[in-house]
Parts: C-alpha cells; structure tokens; sequence
C-alpha cells in the first residue's frame, strides 16, 4: 500500500455519506440511519484530516486545530441544510433535524478535544479556541438571522464572545504581553460592533424605541475599555490616568448635553454611566497612588480631584434635564454621582491632613481641612436653598454629615489651629442653609419653623459654643471674638423677636449669643481674671477692666435689647403689658442685667486691695451704679424695671462699704452724693406721677436710711472737719429744709432741720463748753429751773403749740 491510501481510504466514507444522503429516495426514509449517518459526519472528517496530517508529518499540536476546523465545517454544513430547508415548508423540519444531529457529531468531537489541548498546554491553544468560539457563533445562527431570530440557540453567541476572548487572552499571554489595551479594547470592539448590529437588525424598530439588549452591550463594551484601563493605571506613565479621565470626561459630558430622546436614551445613559463609573475610578486610583507615596501628598491630589469635578458636573447636567422620560432614573443616577464624588474627595482630604506631619506641612493640612468643610458647606446651603436634582435636602444633610466627619478628624488630628477654621464654617452653613430654606419656602405651620430652629440652634452652638468653652486657655484674640461675636448675635436675636419671619433665628441667635457670652466671661474668669485677683497688693492692674467691662457692657447690651424690643413690642396694648413683663425675653434681660450688675461688683470688690487703683475703682463703681440706678427708674416702670433700679443702687452702696474698709476714697462725699442723688432723683421721679406718695418712703432713703448724703458728712463733721465740709453741710441742709417747706415735703424738712441743728450743735459746741466753764456751775442751774417755771406756767399752751406745730409737720407730704 502507498503513503497516500490512508487518504483515499478516509476520503471514500465522507463521499459515500454524502451520496447516500442526497439519493432522492433518502430524504422521507430511514430517519435513524440518516440521523446516525449526519452524526457521523464530523468524526469521519476528522478521519480525514488526520489522515493528511499523517502523510504531511504535520507537528502533533495541529491536532487541536483538526478538531476545531472539522467541528467547524460540520456546523456550516448544518447551517447551510437548515437554510435550504427552511426555503421549503416541507423540508423546513427535516432541515432542523438534520443540522442537530450534525452539531451533535461535531459536539462529539470538539468537547473532548479542546479539554485535551488545553490540558496539554498547547501552544496553538489560543487558534483553537478562537475556532471554537467560530463553531459556537456559526451553530448559534439561524436561517432568520443571528440579532432578530427567536431562536433560544441564539444565546450561544454569548458563548462564542467568552471563547475567543478566552482565545485572545491566552494567546496574548504567551507572547508575553504586559500592556492592558490589547487584552480590554479587541473584546470592547466587539461588543459595541455587536450593540451596532443588534441596533441595526434587532426586534425592536431603531427609530421608534431603544433596543435594551444593544444598551446593555453598549454599557458593558464601554466598561470593559475603561475600568480594566482605569486600575491599570495605579502604575506605570500618568499619560494613561490623564487619557483616560479625558476620555471619561468627554463621554459623560457629551452625553449629558446630547439631545435625549425615545431612540436615543438607553445609549446615552449607557454612555453617562460608563463616564461616570471611569471618572470615580480614575480620580480613587490616582488618589490612592499619591496617598501611597512616601512623604506628605503634594499638589497632585488636589489635581486629581478635577475628575471629580468634572463628575459633579455630569450629575448637575443630567439631573437639569426637563423631558419627563426617564426623569426617577435620571434623578437617582445624579444624586448617587454627586454623592460618590462628595464622598471621595471627603475620603482623600482626610487622608491626606491626617497622616501629614504637622511640624512640617501645618499650613497645608490647615487650608486642606478648612477648604474642605467650607466646601461641604456651601454644597449643604445650595442644596437647602435650591431645591433641585442632584441637590437635594438629601444631599445637603449627606455634605453636612461629611463636613462634621471631616471637623472630627481635623480637630482629632489638630490639623486645624484654631479650630474654629472648621467649626465656624459648618456651623454657619447649617444656619444659612435653615434660614434660606425658610424664606424659600415659608412653612404655614409651626412644625417647620421648630424644626429649623432646632437645626439653627445646633449650628450656632456648633460655631460659638467651642470657643467660648476653651476661651480661658491660648492667646486673647479667642475670647475676645467669642464675646463680640457672641454678644452681636444675641443682640441681633433681641432685635428680630419683634420680626414673626425671623422666628427661627431670633431665639437660637438670642439664647446661644447670651449663653456664649456667659461662657466666656465665667470660663475666663475662671483662668483669666482670678490670677489677676491673686495678684495684690501688686495687683490686679487694669487688664481686670479689660477683660471684665467688655463683658458686662455686652451682657448689658443683650438684656437692654431684649428688654427694649419687649416693650417696644407691647406699646399700645393696654392690659397686656403686664402679662409681657412675664414673658420669657422680658425676664431673660433683666437676668442678665442683674448678672452683670453682680458679676462687676463683686469683681471690682476682690480688686481693692490693690492700692494705686482702689479709690477710682470705687468712684467708678457708684457713679455707674447710680447712673443704672436713675436709667432704670426712669425709662422702666414695670416691676422688674425696678427691680433692677434697686440692685443697681444696692450695689452702689455695696460698693461705698467696701471702699470705707480700704479709706477709698478718701473724701466719702465723692461717692456718698452721687448715690444720694440718685436716689432723692428717682423719688422725686415717683412723687411726680404717684400723687399719692408721701416723701418719706421716697425721698428718706436717699437722705437718712442709707447714709449716702448727711449722715456720713454729720459723723465727719463732729470731729476735725476742713472748712469746706462744714460750709458745705449747712448750706446743703439748709437747702434741704428750704425745699422742703416750700414743696411742702415732710422728709426733707424734718431730716433737714435735725442735721441743720446737730451740725449747729457740733460748729458751736466749743463756744457752749468755753461759756459753760467761764460760770459757776450753780447759776447754769438756776437758769435751767427759771426755764422749767416758765414752761410750766404755760404748759398748757405749750402743748398746743407743740401739738400744733407737730400736726403742721405731719399734714406735709
């Protein structure tokens, strides 16, 4: 036998199938042996090719390739009878047969060999399963077609794109090839070809509807390209990150801007959506690079936040679309690209000012931590105000939330000094956006309105409160802010209660501005003004005065504000003045009066033992005092007005006691008048417009029961006393009684004359003594019995007299 009858052999048993097969009397008989006969078609085929590759002394490793070709021409053959026979009715079922039977034989042959070529780790094993992926492409075909047929065996073309890019992959990776592009963009052609051809020979009419099977090749050709490229980008040269967020960049902003429509839609959020995920990938595997190197992130991280931007921007495009179709899907794709975005960067500016070295890179880290929480900020008052996809309240709360994570690291950190770079911006983010909110949409119920004053509250004590607390501690510019700040809100809170559309903010601006101001002053007099307290006799010098009268002034401020509006509210509304000076703002502002009143006495009080400063101090004390005093009684007739008016005057007087222990001043009627004429001011104020009123409980306190006018100089005056005191006093209580006979005022004439006579007494008692001793004592009391008899002789009318004059002085007022 010669090198060529194993082919001739092999050769006779396709030819004699083939004969057989189409004999005419064949087609409607013997159906088992037809179908045995098909089945053995790609095994005999097979025969044949190894019979040349025998004679050929091929290498053993085409043998893989023999299998996959005769697969391969036994499926074609398949196809090409069910076609033919599908151009006739009465062929169209013995087509169908005849093409599973030989698919069946190719089966036979293709399983079982491309498991033994791959197992054998063929070189040529990549060709092979690129023949296989042919074979299942060609079987998955159907006479109407691969894109619009209705046959389940078209989903073997999914089968035929695994194998040969399974083929592609393994042929790549034995010549070596390192890049990713020619692994990801032949398989990412592919299936956008395969999107074109299903949109183009699909079910579904392209001018009328999207065809979702092309939509979602689309969406899975893209992400193929670009994800695989985009974590492919952690090493090697930046023209690929950069490339590739361009690219990104490109597909997502054109397809927000392109015109949508029924035809259209499915391909461009197809394409939004692969942007948006390339863009996210990108900037997160760049940030990672660059958080990952040695040192402190440079300028690079914030570079590679642009991405990010650029995804923002994408979410505000599509979420500013009109057209009401696909509006939910659109809105929900916007505001998760918005927050993902917001959520990254939040990520890697945290990262980078936490693991920074603050010796060497606190400037950086500070601007990186309050940059970015002012950002956050802003996006949470757009968001409050403008109520809009992809910003919405949602979303606002979700930048807040972000901010206030990013304040925690900082300040955890100490990446921000002062904190108040981080605090202060997101608490008055909170509070604009509450206050926007509200005029942009003004609630008609109270709910709204508590809520937003709760939120309002929260931000203003995020943004004051924290300073004020550690106001005691570090330098001065601190305490200093807290207490003008706080004190310009809570005066601004007393000046809007009177505004119904400001209520959200007037008394969360009024209570935290009030309660920051008390914060400060306690806390830093707590670490401030006590050392300065510690201090005498060397001390405490004027820094006391500087810490302690802003205070109070501003204390002051918020309850004369609160106390102004309160009543300028209530003018005109007859009986319902008294149920205002109960009211909530009402009481709040003459505390608070009250407590600066307090707090500056007593502060002042501790600080006389400080010599060189005492005598003013006191001097300062009971003017001011007595100033309050004489404000308070005539601008406030309510009785908490006067109420206040009594503390003021008390603390006066407190003060006077406490100067007479330190001989401060030195001449008491420096502080003595002026306490004294307050007093015999605002009784003179009461007797004006309370008829009734009689001087004695008005105008005595002023001249007998608290010592602030005659008796201090009377005591003085017993003793040496320099002359101007001695003219002073008689003129004075000779003033008084003239007053008061000709105003008819019982106090002044009374007190008047007995200080007149007492001083007379004391002025004259040297004379008295020196003519008392110049006689005998026996005619001193002859003088005295001659003046006993004459009164008795008269007693009677004397009593009249006294009775008369003693009626007269009771009849004064």
């Amino acid at each position: 036998m010669t090198a060529h009858a194993p082919v001739r052999t092999a050769d006779q048993y396709p030819c004699a199938i083939g004969i057989w097969l189409r004999l005419h009397g064949n087609s409607g008989t013997a159906r088992i042996e037809r179908v045995v006969a098909l089945g053995a078609a790609a095994p005999t085929l097979l025969a044949l090719i190894w019979s040349v590759r025998q004679t050929t002394d091929a290498p053993a490793p085409v043998d893989g390739i023999a299998v996959a070709t005769a697969a391969l021409l036994v499926c074609a053959l398949g196809l090409v009878l069910d076609t033919v026979g599908a151009r006739d009715t009465a062929s169209n079922t013995q087509g169908r047969t005849d093409r599973l039977a030989l698919e069946a034989g190719a089966g036979l042959i293709l399983v079982p060999g491309t498991l033994l070529t791959l197992a054998a780790g063929s070189p040529l094993a990549w060709l092979v399963l690129l023949l296989v992926g042919a074979t299942a492409l060609v079987t998955a075909i159907t006479p109407d077609g691969l894109f619009g047929s209705r046959s389940p065996r078209r989903h073997l073309g999914w089968l035929a794109l695994l194998l040969g890019t399974a083929g592609l992959w393994v042929g790549l990776n034995r010549v070596g090839t390192e890049a990713p592009e020619p692994y990801v963009l032949p398989v990412a052609g592919m299936l956008l070809v395969l999107a074109v051809l299903i949109r183009r020979f699909g079910r579904i009419p392209r001018a009328a509807a999207a065809s979702p099977a092309a939509a979602l090749l689309t969406l899975a050709g893209l992400l193929v390209a670009i994800v695989p490229l985009a974590l492919a980008s952690a090493s090697g040269s930046p023209a690929r990150p950069i490339v590739m967020a361009a690219a990104c960049g490109v597909l997502l902003l054109g397809s927000a801007v392109a015109r949508w429509g029924p035809s259209r839609s499915a391909y461009l959020a197809a394409a939004w959506t692969s942007g948006a995920i390339g863009l996210l990938v990108t900037s997160i595997v760049q940030l990672m690079r660059v958080l990952g190197a040695p040192g402190a992130p440079d300028a690079r991280l914030e570079c590679w936040l642009f991405p990010l931007a650029a995804a923002a921007a994408g979410a505000f495009l599509i979420g500013a679309r009109t057209d009401p179709a696909a509006l939910r899907p659109r809105t929900i794709a916007s505001i998760t690209l918005l927050v993902l975005a917001l959520a990254t960067v939040t990520t890697a500016e945290i990262a980078a000012f936490t693991g920074a070295d603050m010796t060497d890179d606190a400037a950086v880290t500070a601007v990186r931590a309050s940059v970015l929480v002012l950002a956050l900020g802003v996006v949470h008052v757009l968001a409050a105000w403008r109520l809009r996809a992809p910003l919405t309240m949602a979303v606002g709360w979700v930048a807040a939330g972000l901010a206030g994570f990013a304040l925690m690291s900082a300040v955890g950190t100490q990446a921000t000094e002062p904190f108040e770079f981080v605090t202060v911006p997101l608490g008055l983010a909170i509070v604009v956006g509450q206050v926007l909110a509200g005029r942009a949409r003004p609630a008609d119920t109270e709910a709204p309105v508590a809520v937003r004053a709760r939120w309002i509250t929260a931000g203003l004590a995020l943004a004051l409160l924290p300073g004020a607390v550690v106001g005691g501690t570090g330098d001065l510019l601190r305490p200093v802010l807290a207490l003008t700040i706080g004190g310009a809100f809570a005066v601004s809170g007393a000046l809007l209660l009177v505004r119904p559309r400001w209520a959200s903010l007037a008394w969360p601006a009024l209570g935290i501005g009030a309660l920051t101001v008390v914060l400060t002053v306690v806390l830093t007099a707590a670490s401030r003004i006590q050392p300065l307290l510690e201090l005498a006799p060397n001390g405490p010098d004027t820094r006391l005065e500087a810490w302690l009268l802003p205070s109070a002034l501003i204390l002051a401020a918020v309850g004369t504000g609160l106390v102004t509006v309160t009543r300028r509210t209530d003018e005109g509304t007859g009986p319902g003045r008294s149920e205002a000076t109960d009211a909530p703002a009402l009481r709040l502002g003459y505390v608070l009066l009250v407590l600066a009143t307090v707090g500056v006495l007593a502060a002042e009080v501790a600080a006389l033992g400080y010599e060189p400063l005492a005598t003013i101090r006191v001097i300062l004390l009971v003017w001011t005092f007595s100033a309050l005093h004489l404000a308070a009684f005539w601008y406030d007739d309510s009785r908490l007005g006067r109420m206040v008016a009594w503390v003021a005057i008390g603390a006066g007087g407190g003060a006077v006691v406490a100067g007479s222990a330190y001989a401060a001043p030195a001449t008491v009627e420096i502080v003595s008048v002026p306490l004294a004429i307050a007093l015999l001011a605002t009784g003179w104020l009461h007797l004006d417009v309370t008829p009734a009123a009689r001087s004695r409980r008005w105008l005595a306190p002023g001249l007998l029961v608290l010592l602030v006018l005659l008796v201090p100089s009377v005591l003085l005056d017993i003793t040496e006393s320099p002359l101007w005191r001695v003219v002073g006093l008689g003129l004075v209580a000779t003033v008084v009684i003239v007053v008061g006979a000709v105003r008819k005022l019982q106090a002044p004439f009374v007190i008047g004359a007995i200080v007149l006579m007492l001083h007379a007494v004391a002025q004259l008692w040297p004379w008295i003594s020196l003519a008392y001793g110049a006689v005998t004592w026996w005619l001193w009391l002859g003088v005295g019995g001659v003046i006993l008899i004459v009164l008795a002789a008269r007693y009677e009318q004397r009593i009249a007299n006294f009775k008369a004059i003693s009626m007269t002085i009771s009849a004064l007022r």
